[in-house]
């Protein structure tokens, strides 16, 4: 019995780790961007560590969306109804069943009512947590919107004030924007065409006639909407390179960079408490950005054929809850994939949160232990170089900004250094000044009298007689006297 107990306790310690790194393993690589904007590779930020409602039938479910509570509420437009979760992950009803035809988009307000948009019916619902239709909104009848233009909802988001955003099928205009009672506000966020060099050279080659066809050419619609607890509204938009993600202030007008990403299938975007931006794309990656617009991890991929968790065959919606899982929703497979953060980015993003406040010294200690774990990670860089600048350490704050090649911290950094300098050193710089300004004084008042430079100036009156010598000092005498000069050159 003893060597029994001996053999058992020997197979637990050789399986015990075997299956601890078995669980902790994922499907795919995790990238960043280096200080010198290449993606590396880099420790895993997420994990998948489960799917939503497994015990649930779900059919094809396109959109997901998480309330402040935690709640999750799927879009399921092949089952036609609205999918309820609690924050544990545990079925609590559905919604719309027998009212919806094809549920594409699903918000819940501030207020806690359920906004649908429904494709097939062309309308957007409004439920009550109980399931009762309360409004439904169709087609403006205002002049402004267009006789001819569709309203076909495929998403939907609503702001504090109520105002309702409807992504509509086609809708080069951009965001249909309408008000709580439905009436028609306009169009928001409307993309711009993409500009070429071939483009350009059109313009200078063809007439004026086809010209004006080219202005004809429409921009892409936004395909994706997501806002943020300031209410800030973020929009992507699929098959173009330019501004494929876009953070929309008041006006309309895009926050971002236009080049944020080169990705041309992105299909959902979420936005955290800290303003991180969570993209998915059609080909199974997932894209997070600070609230900057600087790529932090790309992790996820395409599945293989091994149905292996954290890998999509058809990702759709993307949702983050207030404890910071991520939910991504893949139609072919007919699931929700649930995937949390690691020890390593939960770092990058306390970094981040005191970064982005301002508070640049107090982030230092996790921007370290990052480096700790990847001494690659362009944004740490950085942003340890502006913890360094803010405790006046500007020479180790050269160092960081120089890794990580920001060109605008490295310029401040350097003018204080040579501040600096300039401090330390102005007396003597003023005493060198003044010592040769009177020696060249005296020097000049001695060879006046006796003639002491007449040898050096012979012998360099000799070599500015060679061609080459003379020319290139003929470039001084050009920056005194640039009219003699351009005289000089022409009689010459």
């Amino acid at each position: 019995m003893k060597r029994i107990a001996q053999f058992v306790a020997f197979l637990v310690f050789l399986l015990v780790p075997i299956s601890s790194i078995a669980s902790a393993s994922v499907p795919y690589q995790t990238e960043t961007l280096s200080a010198d904007g290449q993606t590396i590779e880099t420790q895993t930020a997420y994990t998948p560590v489960g799917t939503l409602l497994p015990d649930v039938e779900i059919t094809n479910p396109e959109d997901i969306f998480s309330d402040t509570k935690g709640n999750l509420y799927i879009a399921d437009s092949g089952a036609k109804k609205i999918l309820v979760a609690d924050k544990n992950g545990k079925f609590v009803r559905e919604i719309g069943k027998g009212v919806l035809k094809s549920p594409t988009g699903v918000y819940v307000d501030e207020n806690e009512k359920i906004f649908v948009a429904d494709y097939e019916e062309e309308k957007v619902f409004r439920f009550s947590q109980d399931g009762k239709v309360e409004v439904q909104y169709g087609k403006p009848d205002s002049p402004l919107f267009g006789k001819s233009s569709s309203f076909k909802p495929q998403k939907v988001a609503v702001d504090r004030r109520g105002s309702i955003y409807v992504i509509s099928e086609g809708s080069t205009n951009g965001i249909i924007q309408l008000s709580k009672d439905g009436g028609f506000l306009g169009y928001y966020g409307v993309n711009s065409t993409e500009g070429s060099f071939g483009t350009f050279l059109q313009k200078l080659l063809t007439s004026e006639s086809k010209k004006a066809n080219m202005f004809m050419k429409t921009p892409p619609a936004p395909d994706n909407i997501a806002l943020d607890d300031q209410g800030l509204v973020y929009s992507v938009t699929e098959g173009t390179t330019n501004e494929v993600i876009k953070k929309l202030n008041v006006a309309g007008k895009n926050m971002l960079f236009g080049d944020i990403s080169d990705e041309k299938s992105l299909q959902d975007i979420a936005v955290d408490h800290d303003g991180n931006m969570f993209v998915v794309s059609s080909t199974g990656e997932i894209y997070e950005y600070d609230s900057f617009g600087n790529l932090l991890f790309i992790f996820g991929g395409k599945d293989d054929g091994t149905n292996r968790l954290g890998l999509f065959k058809q990702p759709t919606g993307i949702t983050i809850d207030p404890d910071g899982r991520l939910y991504v929703t893949d139609k072919e497979r007919g699931m929700i994939q649930v995937f949390e953060s690691t020890a390593f980015s939960k770092q990058v993003h306390e970094g981040i949160a005191l970064f982005k406040e301002g508070r640049y010294v107090e982030s230092q200690k996790y921007w370290e232990e990052v480096l700790e774990m990847n001494s690659s990670f362009g944004l740490a860089h950085s942003a340890m170089g502006s913890a360094y600048y803010k405790q006046q350490d500007y020479d180790k704050a050269l160092e960081e900004y120089q890794f990580a090649n920001d060109v605008y911290g490295y310029s401040d950094s350097f003018w204080e250094v040579r501040h600096a300098w300039m401090q330390e050193n102005l007396e003597t710089v003023l005493f060198a000044f003044i010592f040769f300004g009177i020696l060249y004084y005296i020097v000049k008042v001695i060879d006046k009298k006796k003639g002491i430079l007449n040898q050096p100036r012979k012998s360099f009156g000799a070599i500015k007689k060679q061609r080459l010598i003379g020319e290139m000092l003929f470039l001084f005498k050009f920056f005194r006297h640039p009219i003699d000069s351009f005289y000089y050159l022409k009689r010459k």
